[in-house]
């Protein structure tokens, strides 16, 4: 035993034991938050409501701090070594309430306290501590070493410590210039949005959220962040005292004369008020804050046109959405003058010298999209860059003449592809479907002769997949497949393929292709295109059965081979075998969200609903953004009986989308998809109510609200939420994929805009904006259809005979061209029978429709309501009865059904928009 000498161990205890008082009476750990279970979530009837009652909730990171550290700093300098020791190791006991007691030392006269404080502050103001684990001081050091840009990932991943992780991210922020701040904290406030509180809903910390958002709000006010907050409070029924608890913060920024920070804190209370509905206070808020883009934006959102005309604009493209929006503004507020000056102002930029094409593209369409077609029209006519626009609008007036002769003109090379599409298009809607093919085939020629790029094959064969020439489509995609091989651009077949195959879900068709071609033995991919095709349309489940069988005696095994014996099982109704791949899909190496999930549908459907909420489960811990998933689990618990779990999963699925109105409409969409159609109803109405257009599924639910307003009469807000949506096409500098769409959507603005007038009986305003509207959509049928009942029942028939005549003429005239369009032949049957007129014509139209394109389910339904109007009801369920068989799942169909089975003629017709 070796012997120390006995001043030596005394003096090393005695240092311990000082360093142990000084930690006992300095040090406090974090206290946490109160400890108890996530309460019942709110059921789908009470979205806004809180399980609980806000709790008083310590804020993380606090820690009493001592009197003064003063007397400790100036031990640093102290005669005695142990002592300066002690001091030292006392201050870094003290962690974050020692911030600026050790900052302020720094510069201390006494060079020993500088060089001590120094090496203290060198771990401070990074936010090391002894109090942190050890893992998350290594992660913290690792940062400290990263380029400013690349450290962001790793900040996030501190997250995962928790509310701990707190003090640190705000040191490391400090680190940062104001500019670099300025970045990373944008995409640090994304990344809590779509990552960090997806993974706290996820496991359980729903409950300690409002801290989390409430702190990266603090690092620094943005949108994002202070719309996550509000959110999360109206969903918590916290919004109240949140509101409170920042205007408290705000009288104190104003009486101690911090401008900056009452400028932010406004902001917050803007996002706050337009959550709880206070327009007033919102827009009181944001003038205080002096935010010209924040006012302007709120000024929309109100729809305040009349202050928005001379206002900057808050989101700023080409010139074309500029103009587009602040003629909209001027439309809208009744100032004729400032209309015209737009006008003007657009006219003069049109006819600039060297006009960018996108340019003068963008500024024709703020024309149409505020309903000066005709100008546009004229416009177009003298800009030959334009001639497929021209063209697409010109067939949607049905002028066809006019289009071809554009078809005749010298077109630019690069668009003569687009222009022998377009020409395929009318082809095969005047029932020249003959010539139609025969232009794709030329085209597909083209395409092998000159080698272009694989997106014009992909456009052709949209075009033969949308005309439903399913063998040319095949024999295309083939052809183009080996095309790309010969080229060694294998892997470009997907995109091929996803147009071909669009009924299933890209990874699992990539799968199935890959293990199809690696077994292929020397077959074709005509071959394998035509296995693939009767395997999906479940016309093989003998040669699914074989193909199974026959997978792995192949020397290569398939790519995923789980899954895709799983679903060669489906298609061979093999339901044993496709349980065991599932499950084998779920063990292998690091299985996806997407196999688990499948897994868990497949034992849904099997009437196993506590094995399927596991595997559910299982695949919100992979992806913790899925709302599909929890509101699967949610389903399955219910199936299971326990509605707690229930209730958690669906109120979980509520707060995963926070302030993102995108991700929130795809809640909806889900939820309606599962059937949850009060949920889905609920988000979507909170989203009309409460969001902000930020995406485009803001406008499509504003296309939905007006298809519900119409259906209960209310022209008025039918009229105005179609505004609003072009207004966000506008705003968001977005386009419609159809260009026809320029001319027809604005038209759904001003048919409703005329049938209000109607409700009113203000027949003088109303029919001179009719014949305006049949000018600029001759062959508009839902203009037509909605107006000449209206006037019927008001006893009005001579004008409703002149609107439904002027149209029907318009068909007619075609007809006597084109003889075998199924399309002519069906537009004349539906309006007929929907105005009430020329039944028996009518009918003969329908039946020419369908005999000339008996695939069309659409066409057989214009048959069946014919049958219908017309008396013969047995034939009208027939005929609708055959549409369910091609479409089982369409809501339109079963709804007609039941409305023939009930034999009310007067009965409306179901909306065929809402599935």
């Amino acid at each position: 035993m070796i012997a120390f000498p006995l001043r030596r161990r005394w003096g090393q205890w005695l240092t311990g034991l000082l360093v142990l008082v000084f930690l006992g009476s300095t040090w406090r750990p974090t206290v946490p938050l109160v400890a108890s279970p996530d309460p019942p979530p709110t059921t789908t009837s009470d979205v806004g409501a809180a399980p609980e009652s806000p709790r008083e909730i310590v804020p993380p990171n606090h820690r009493t701090p001592p009197p003064t550290f003063g007397p400790i700093v100036e031990r640093l300098g102290h005669p005695s070594f142990r002592i300066r020791e002690a001091a030292m190791q006392e201050l870094i006991a003290a962690g974050d309430d020692a911030y600026d007691a050790v900052q302020a030392a720094l510069g201390h006269p006494n060079p020993e306290i500088a060089r001590r404080a120094e090496r203290i502050w060198a771990d401070l103001r990074w936010g090391i501590e002894p109090r942190l684990p050890l893992a998350m001081r290594e992660k913290i050091h690792v940062i400290r070493q990263l380029h400013p840009q690349r450290r962001l990932n790793e900040i996030v991943s501190l997250t995962d410590w928790g509310e701990i992780s707190f003090g640190p991210i705000r040191r490391i922020f400090d680190q940062f210039t104001p500019e670099e701040r300025a970045t990373v904290l944008g995409d640090f406030h994304l990344a809590v949005r779509t990552v960090v509180a997806p993974k706290w809903i996820q496991t359980g910390k729903s409950r300690q959220l409002s801290q989390l958002l409430r702190f990266s709000l603090d690092l620094g006010y943005s949108e994002v962040a202070a719309e996550d907050l509000a959110w999360y409070w109206y969903l918590t029924r916290q919004l109240d005292s949140g509101i409170a608890e920042y205007q408290n913060q705000l009288a104190s920024a104003i009486a101690a004369g911090d401008r900056p920070r009452e400028q932010q804190l406004q902001r917050i209370l803007v996002a706050l008020f337009m959550i709880a509905k206070q327009p007033d206070a919102a827009r009181r808020a944001a003038e205080r804050a002096d935010d010209a883009d924040l006012l302007s934006d709120l000024l929309w959102e109100l729809g305040d046109f009349g202050a928005l005309v001379n206002r900057p604009l808050t989101e700023r493209g080409r010139a074309g959405n500029e103009a587009a929006q602040r003629l909209a503004f001027a439309r809208l507020a009744g100032n004729q003058a400032e209309v015209q000056r737009q006008i003007d102002l657009i006219r003069e930029a049109l006819n600039q010298e060297g006009l960018d094409y996108r340019e003068g593209r963008s500024l024709l369409e703020a024309l149409l999209l505020n309903q000066q077609h005709q100008l546009a029209l004229d416009a177009l006519a003298g800009i030959p860059d334009h001639a497929l626009f021209l063209m697409d609008l010109y067939s949607v007036q049905l002028r066809y003449i006019d289009a071809w002769r554009l078809l005749k003109q010298e077109a630019v090379a690069t668009t003569r592809l687009d222009m022998e599409l377009r020409r395929a298009k009318m082809l095969q809607q005047l029932g020249e479907r003959e010539a139609a093919r025969q232009v794709l085939i030329q085209q597909f020629q083209a395409f092998l002769a000159t080698g272009s790029s694989q997106y014009t094959l992909v456009d052709l064969l949209k075009a033969e997949k949308k005309f439903g020439l399913t063998g040319l489509l095949d024999e295309h995609l083939a052809r183009g497949i080996e095309w790309l091989d010969a080229r060694q651009m294998g892997e470009s077949a997907d995109a091929l393929l996803e147009v071909a195959f669009d009924e299933l879900p890209r990874d699992l068709l990539r799968i199935l292709w890959r293990s199809l071609r690696t077994n292929a033995r020397g077959d074709t991919h005509a071959n394998s295109i035509a296995k693939l095709r009767k395997l999906l349309q479940g016309s093989a489940t003998d040669q699914a059965s074989e193909w199974l069988a026959d997978l792995y005696s192949g020397s290569k095994a398939p790519l995923r081979a789980a899954v895709v014996r799983a679903e060669l099982a489906r298609i061979a109704k093999q339901p044993a075998e496709q349980e065991q791949a599932l499950q084998e899909a779920t063990r292998a190496f690091k299985p996806l969200a997407e196999d688990w999930q499948r897994f868990g549908e497949f034992l849904l459907k099997q009437r196993r609903p506590m094995r399927a909420a596991e595997c559910f489960a299982k695949a919100r811990d992979i992806a913790p953004t899925n709302v599909e998933c929890a509101l699967l689990e949610a389903l399955a618990w219910r199936d299971a009986g326990d509605f707690e779990r229930a209730k958690r999963c669906e109120f979980e699925a509520i707060l995963l989308p926070l302030g993102n109105e995108g991700s929130r409409a795809e809640l909806a969409t889900e939820a309606r998809k599962l059937g949850m159609i009060r949920l889905a109803d609920e988000q979507a109405e909170l989203i009309l109510q409460r969001g902000r257009y930020r995406h485009f599924s803001y406008g499509n639910l504003l296309n939905r609200s007006a298809r519900a307003a119409i259906a209960r009469g209310d022209f008025a807000t039918a009229s105005r939420n179609y505004q609003r949506s072009i207004l966000g096409l506008m705003r968001t500098n977005a386009s419609f994929v159809d260009d026809t769409a320029y001319l027809s959507v604005p038209q759904a603005v001003e048919v409703n805009a005329i049938r209000d007038l109607l409700q009113k009986r203000q027949w003088d305003a109303a029919l001179p904006r009719i014949r305006e509207s049949q000018a600029a959509l001759p062959g508009n049928l839902d203009l037509v259809i909605s107006v000449v009942p209206l006037l019927d029942a008001a006893g009005k028939q001579a004008d409703a005979d002149a609107i439904y005549q002027r149209t029907r003429d318009v068909y007619a005239v075609l007809l006597k061209d084109y003889p075998n369009s199924g399309w002519l032949h069906n537009s004349l049957a539906w309006m007929a029978v929907n105005c009430n007129r020329d039944l028996p014509q009518a009918l003969a139209h329908a039946k020419d429709a369908t005999r000339l394109e008996p695939n069309s389910v659409g066409y057989r339904d214009t048959l069946a309501e014919a049958y219908f109007r017309l008396g013969k009801t047995a034939e009208a369920i027939r005929e609708i009865q055959e549409c369910l068989k091609k479409e089982p799942n369409r809501r339109y169909y079963q709804l007609q059904l039941q409305r023939f089975q009930a034999g009310d003629r007067s009965a409306p017709i179901p909306d065929e928009n809402d599935d």
